[in-house]
């Protein structure tokens, strides 16, 4: 997970890229989807705010990966230090998942100015 490199300003646009793989031993039949959340740590919780997310259709085969490259739009009016936390099936779409606790990866910490 990519997230900026630099320090940018609140209400503006940000590139970020993810790339998801099925670690399994089976095709995952629903479509892969990966949502993007702005954090002020690495771990996901249901306090992050949901900024975008990306999906592939007809899911992924065993082994198979996939990237994600994105444009995100951060919110007006925050500042302070931040991450982007990506979440694999942050949607729930894949009810049969047997292992939840690879699902989430954060980028760097960034700085958001006012």
């Amino acid at each position: 997970m990519t997230g900026p490199a630099a320090p940018v300003n609140s209400g503006s646009s940000i590139a970020v890229s993810t790339t998801m793989t099925n670690i399994g031993g089976e095709r995952a039949t629903e479509h892969a989807h990966v949502g993007y959340y702005l954090s002020t740590d690495v771990t996901w919780d249901s306090g992050d705010s949901l900024l975008g997310y990306d999906y592939k259709y007809y899911g992924l085969t065993a082994g198979e990966s996939v990237t994600f490259n994105r444009n995100l739009s951060l919110p007006l009016g925050i500042s302070g230090t931040y991450y982007i936390v990506g979440k694999a099936n942050y949607n729930g779409n894949v009810p049969d998942e047997s292992d939840l606790t690879n699902n989430t990866l954060a980028s760097t910490a960034f700085t958001v100015n006012p």
